[in-house]
């Protein structure tokens, strides 16, 4: 699904998979909405490139992979793994890289320049 009618960006959810419990929503300056939902434990990678992502978002500033989100329906929480080379950034701060992150279910997840956010419910 395609929903950023910017120049040369534009956000695809590809979908299929096991019963979901989590959900990550894409939110960008001018559009919101855009949800995948996610099973226990299953690891949602994000980024520019098709073949190897679920939440894909070509935009320049975004890595080929830029990071990893993992649903732990155990504790309703997420982990997250930065694995780019622009960084994420969660309340402002910039996470460290290749290190998993456990954030809180309700946690908005800032893409490099920051203006692609991921929220996490």
């Amino acid at each position: 699904m395609t929903i950023d009618p910017r120049k040369n960006a534009h956000i695809t959810i590809q979908k299929g998979g096991p019963a979901r419990k989590g959900r990550i929503t894409v939110l960008d300056k001018n559009n919101d909405g855009a949800s995948l939902f996610v099973a226990d434990e299953e690891v949602v990678p994000v980024g520019r490139d098709p073949q190897k992502c679920e939440i894909v978002i070509s935009y320049g500033k975004i890595s080929r992979v830029h990071c990893l989100i993992e649903y732990d329906g155990v504790d309703g929480a997420y982990i997250v793994t930065d694995v780019s080379t622009n960084g994420i950034y969660i309340q402002g701060n910039r996470m460290p890289k290749k290190i998993p992150v456990l954030v809180p279910a309700g946690t908005v997840v800032e893409l490099a320049d920051r203006t692609y956010r991921l929220s996490l419910e």
